[in-house]
């Protein structure tokens, strides 16, 4: 092959050279040309025209912007507790031996039904210094006024400490009158304080116990709190006495009716949450505490603008309606606007009672402003 000379390469080096420069030139241009011919989205017409004949078609309905009443209820979670107020941990007002065990878990009590007894040498001194100061008063009695009052004071002692002990005046006047050959005489009863169900027993026959210590835990389940979260932002909705139906997932078909009694004045920093609290009927006994809720409370009627869902559109971020103009022209209108309720928008800002906008019908407008930005296919 014959050799390639200096002036030759020369040549070559300047073509090269040229075609790479235009190469790039034509590149940028048709780059240019691209970006030129793509629609800027936030250049949207602010109108958009119809001809009669498309007008017949697309089924555009007209209406006067108006106030309605809306009945709005707010969707919260929540889960079903003890009423601290029906629950009772019953505990030992002195130390002994459980000798009798009469209640267990689930039973259902009354109250002042005995549902354990102790054996306990505090409650057998008690005892004895009850009946010996009531036989005193008794022997005393045709003795002078002085000796009288100097006994009974005795025995009113004696029947106060029974009465810290939790016993009741008619059960300490049958300590007074029983025979001592009663065997139970001697065993301290525990009974419940309300009418309710054994949640759980805490101790078994023959435990030694000391004062203080929890025995049984008692509750009336006939009447549970709902805890539920508020959010934030709709805490300004809601007030103590309003009405909430409470449902959950072993019922679905069934609504617990409850009021609203307390909301915390505190937000929990990490869920942005408050708490609120729903008082609700159990006396069919449904609910379990510690079922997860769901609770709808029923905020109370208001009177506000609003237009229906299907009027309201999204175009280039902003939210709009379609507004009637001479011709078959349509113009749109930025508008504020809250949470859906029941079907209808309230309208917050941008739009006045009496205006007249596109009801029905506005997505064919919108249809018809896209393609006249981007152009027909």
């Amino acid at each position: 092959m014959p050799a390639i000379n200096l002036k030759s390469k020369k040549y070559l080096l300047i073509f090269l050279l040229a075609a790479i420069i235009n190469f790039s030139c034509g590149t940028k241009k048709e780059l240019t040309t691209t970006q030129e011919n793509q629609p800027d989205v936030n250049q949207t017409p602010s109108r958009v025209h119809l001809t009669p004949e498309a007008l017949k078609t697309a089924g555009i309905e007209i209406s006067e912007l108006s106030t309605i009443k809306i009945q709005r209820q707010l969707e919260v979670p929540g889960e079903v507790v003890f009423n601290p107020k029906n629950y009772y941990r019953l505990a030992s007002r002195l130390s002994g031996r459980v000798e009798e065990l009469l209640a267990y878990e689930g039973n259902l009590v009354k109250k002042g039904q005995v549902v354990a007894r102790l054996f306990s040498l505090q409650f057998m001194e008690a005892i004895t210094e009850l009946r010996l100061a009531a036989e005193r008063l008794k022997k005393i009695e045709n003795l002078d006024q002085e000796d009288k009052t100097a006994a009974l004071s005795v025995l009113n002692s004696a029947r106060q400490k029974l009465r810290i002990l939790g016993l009741e005046p008619g059960e300490i006047d049958h300590l007074i009158n029983i025979s001592a050959s009663n065997e139970d005489i001697n065993l301290y009863p525990v009974t419940s304080p309300l009418e309710g169900q054994v949640i759980a027993t805490r101790v078994l026959t023959g435990d030694n116990v000391e004062a203080g210590a929890l025995l049984m835990e008692i509750a009336d389940l006939k009447e549970l709190w709902v805890e539920v979260r508020i959010q934030e932002k709709d805490v300004s909705l809601i007030q103590s006495g309003e009405q909430a139906l409470v449902r959950v997932n072993a019922f679905p078909e069934e609504s617990f009716t409850g009021q609203i009694t307390y909301i915390s004045p505190l937000l929990d920093s990490s869920t942005r949450t408050i708490k609120a609290r729903i008082i609700v009927n159990n006396k069919n006994g449904h609910l379990r505490p510690g079922m997860y809720a769901e609770a709808s409370i029923l905020i109370p009627e208001t009177s506000c603008l609003a237009i229906s869902e299907e009027a309201v559109q999204e175009i280039g971020g902003k939210t709009v309606v379609f507004m009637p103009q001479t011709g078959g022209d349509f113009a749109i209108r930025e508008i504020k606007i809250g949470h859906p309720i029941n079907g209808k928008i309230p309208v917050l800002a941008g739009l006045s009672a009496g205006e007249r906008y596109v009801s029905h019908g506005s997505f064919i407008l919108k249809s018809e402003m896209l393609k006249n930005v981007f152009g027909e296919e």
